[in-house]
Protein backbone atom coordinates (compact mmCIF):
# COMPACT_ATOMS: atom_id res chain seq x y z
CA UNK A 1 0.00 0.00 0.00
CA UNK A 2 1.36 3.14 -0.47
CA UNK A 3 -0.98 5.28 1.05
CA UNK A 4 -4.15 5.43 3.74
CA UNK A 5 -7.45 6.87 3.42
CA UNK A 6 -9.21 6.92 6.69
CA UNK A 7 -13.11 8.50 6.86
CA UNK A 8 -15.37 8.73 9.61
CA UNK A 9 -18.46 8.79 7.15
CA UNK A 10 -21.23 11.42 7.82
CA UNK A 11 -24.25 12.49 6.59
CA UNK A 12 -23.31 16.46 6.52
CA UNK A 13 -19.48 16.28 7.72
CA UNK A 14 -17.31 13.48 6.48
CA UNK A 15 -14.43 13.46 8.02
CA UNK A 16 -11.13 11.76 5.59
CA UNK A 17 -7.18 11.82 6.35
CA UNK A 18 -4.22 10.59 4.36
CA UNK A 19 -1.16 9.48 4.95
CA UNK A 20 1.17 8.77 2.20
CA UNK A 21 3.49 5.95 2.93
CA UNK A 22 6.21 8.16 1.48
CA UNK A 23 5.75 11.22 3.11
CA UNK A 24 5.65 12.41 6.97
CA UNK A 25 3.26 14.70 6.18
CA UNK A 26 -0.91 14.07 7.02
CA UNK A 27 -3.04 15.74 5.02
CA UNK A 28 -7.20 15.58 6.52
CA UNK A 29 -10.53 17.46 6.44
CA UNK A 30 -13.98 17.28 5.97
CA UNK A 31 -16.74 17.51 3.61
CA UNK A 32 -18.80 19.93 4.89
CA UNK A 33 -21.77 21.59 3.82
CA UNK A 34 -22.52 18.23 1.72
CA UNK A 35 -24.76 20.06 -0.88
CA UNK A 36 -28.31 18.29 -2.19
CA UNK A 37 -30.83 16.17 -0.79
CA UNK A 38 -30.87 12.04 -0.04
CA UNK A 39 -29.18 10.55 -3.16
CA UNK A 40 -27.74 13.65 -4.63
CA UNK A 41 -26.18 14.05 -1.16
CA UNK A 42 -24.62 10.29 -1.34
CA UNK A 43 -23.19 11.10 -4.75
CA UNK A 44 -21.55 14.15 -3.93
CA UNK A 45 -19.84 12.08 -0.62
CA UNK A 46 -18.83 9.09 -2.96
CA UNK A 47 -17.15 10.78 -5.43
CA UNK A 48 -15.25 12.98 -2.84
CA UNK A 49 -14.28 9.48 -1.46
CA UNK A 50 -13.20 7.92 -5.03
CA UNK A 51 -11.50 11.08 -6.01
CA UNK A 52 -8.55 10.48 -3.28
CA UNK A 53 -8.12 6.26 -3.99
CA UNK A 54 -6.33 4.41 -6.30
CA UNK A 55 -5.31 0.70 -6.25
CA UNK A 56 -2.37 1.99 -4.21
CA UNK A 57 -4.88 2.72 -1.36
CA UNK A 58 -6.14 1.20 1.71
CA UNK A 59 -9.27 2.45 2.93
CA UNK A 60 -10.51 2.52 6.52
CA UNK A 61 -13.51 3.04 7.82
CA UNK A 62 -15.47 3.63 10.64
CA UNK A 63 -18.21 1.29 10.91
CA UNK A 64 -21.41 1.56 12.39
CA UNK A 65 -22.64 3.25 16.24
CA UNK A 66 -24.96 1.38 16.18
CA UNK A 67 -26.19 3.21 19.94
CA UNK A 68 -26.88 6.59 17.67
CA UNK A 69 -30.25 6.55 15.81
CA UNK A 70 -30.21 9.42 13.63
CA UNK A 71 -30.42 9.47 10.17
CA UNK A 72 -29.29 5.18 10.81
CA UNK A 73 -30.68 4.47 7.22
CA UNK A 74 -29.30 7.42 5.83
CA UNK A 75 -25.85 6.33 6.98
CA UNK A 76 -26.14 2.72 6.09
CA UNK A 77 -26.81 3.41 2.94
CA UNK A 78 -24.13 5.64 2.12
CA UNK A 79 -21.51 3.12 4.00
CA UNK A 80 -22.56 0.71 1.90
CA UNK A 81 -22.43 2.59 -1.18
CA UNK A 82 -18.38 3.51 -0.46
CA UNK A 83 -17.59 -0.15 0.60
CA UNK A 84 -19.42 -1.22 -2.77
CA UNK A 85 -17.91 0.97 -4.94
CA UNK A 86 -14.44 0.28 -3.30
CA UNK A 87 -15.22 -3.58 -4.14
CA UNK A 88 -15.70 -2.66 -7.70
CA UNK A 89 -12.82 -0.82 -8.26
CA UNK A 90 -10.86 -3.50 -6.26
CA UNK A 91 -9.78 -1.23 -3.16
CA UNK A 92 -9.03 -3.03 -0.37
CA UNK A 93 -11.12 -1.55 2.98
CA UNK A 94 -11.09 -2.43 6.76
CA UNK A 95 -14.26 -1.60 9.00
CA UNK A 96 -12.67 -0.08 12.41
CA UNK A 97 -15.39 0.57 15.77
CA UNK A 98 -16.34 3.67 16.57
CA UNK A 99 -14.59 3.36 19.64
CA UNK A 100 -11.32 2.04 17.96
Amino acid sequence: MIQILALDLSWSDTGWAIKNRFSPDLQYGALGDVPGRDVERIDHVLQEVMRRVDSGTLVVIEDFAYAQPTVAHQLGGLSYLVRHALYKNDIPYLLIGPKQ
